[in-house]
């Protein structure tokens, strides 16, 4: 568990859950706050009464000292300032004060060896991948379309009947790369994975697109980051898997069918060299399914 008092960063927020969830805990929400601050002023003017006490000449010459007993009077007036100013809660700062609060009230469970409970709030650091289907997909459409200006470009200028880059030639494998990538996109909701965790299981974490600071993800390719979300579902070791295409047409296919499809994808990286991940259509058990809350670092 990272410091109560460090500052969180989020890359995704659910602003919706995180407004919800601060009203049930305080009975309500308020996004802002009035504060109050009081100041005492005080205005004096002191004299001093003494008495000296001279020394010969000799020795003050040497000691270089004034000995004086002396009291000190003093007058004043007392006046009092009062300042109001609002301040007003962002939707990172209400995560904050939701975590605080979570934490207070033991409602927030961290990885351990025992496996979490469907209902639980989890927190737990790891490395975040994307759902390796649509990474490879989009990646071989943006390699496609590279490969279609590099061809324009090498076309004699006769050749060249318009301007732009020349269209995606269809059929074969690229026209089903473009068929199987928009069936992919056909919801607002995208898949991340982890290796597994400290309990042995993997998670498969949801995220709505709208919440993500950067809609292609690039901020959560490297590194290490906090999830804070509610466990929805936990299957244990043999009892099936967490399909990554269950949102899609594609799920209802026989896997058969789609390893035979794509069979060639998964050869570019194994024998052509292809940095491109394995194409899994699911997560074995054990593994477990998240609604995030947030990801931060």
């Amino acid at each position: 568990m990272s410091n109560e008092l460090s500052l969180l960063v989020p890359v995704y927020l659910n602003q919706r859950m995180v407004f919800d969830l601060v009203a049930m805990l305080q009975g309500g929400i308020s996004t802002v706050t009035r504060v109050s601050e009081s100041r005492q002023e005080r205005s004096s003017s002191d004299r001093e009464i003494g008495a000296a006490f001279g020394l010969s000449n000799a020795f003050a010459s040497l000691l270089k000292i004034d000995l004086a007993a002396s009291r000190r009077q003093a007058m004043g007036d007392e006046a009092g300032r009062t300042s109001q100013e609002e301040r007003v809660h962002t939707p990172a700062s209400l995560f904050f004060v939701l975590r605080r609060l979570l934490a207070e009230k033991q409602l927030l469970r961290h990885t351990g060896a025992e496996a979490p409970s469907p209902g639980d709030f989890l927190e737990f650091s790891t490395a975040l991948t994307r759902n390796p289907v649509v990474e490879v997909i989009d990646a071989l459409h943006q390699l496609m379309s590279m490969a279609a200006l590099f061809a324009e470009a090498e076309l004699p200028v006769s050749n060249k009947q318009q301007k732009g880059p020349k269209p995606i030639p269809k059929g074969g494998l690229v026209d089903q790369i473009e068929r199987f990538r928009a069936m992919l996109r056909t919801s607002d909701t995208i898949d991340l994975i982890t290796e597994p965790l400290q309990s042995g299981h993997r998670a498969v974490i949801t995220v709505e697109q709208q919440y993500l600071n950067d809609p292609a993800m690039s901020d959560l390719v490297d590194g290490t980051f906090t999830v804070i979300g509610k466990v929805t579902r936990v299957l244990s070791a043999g009892e099936g898997a967490v399909s990554l295409i269950r949102k899609t047409p594609l799920g209802r296919l026989p896997h058969s069918l789609l390893d035979n499809a794509f069979e060639g994808i998964n050869k570019l990286s194994a024998l052509q060299g292809f940095s491109l991940p394995r194409i899994e259509w699911d997560i074995a058990a054990p593994v477990m399914q998240v609604l995030p809350v947030a990801i931060y670092t």
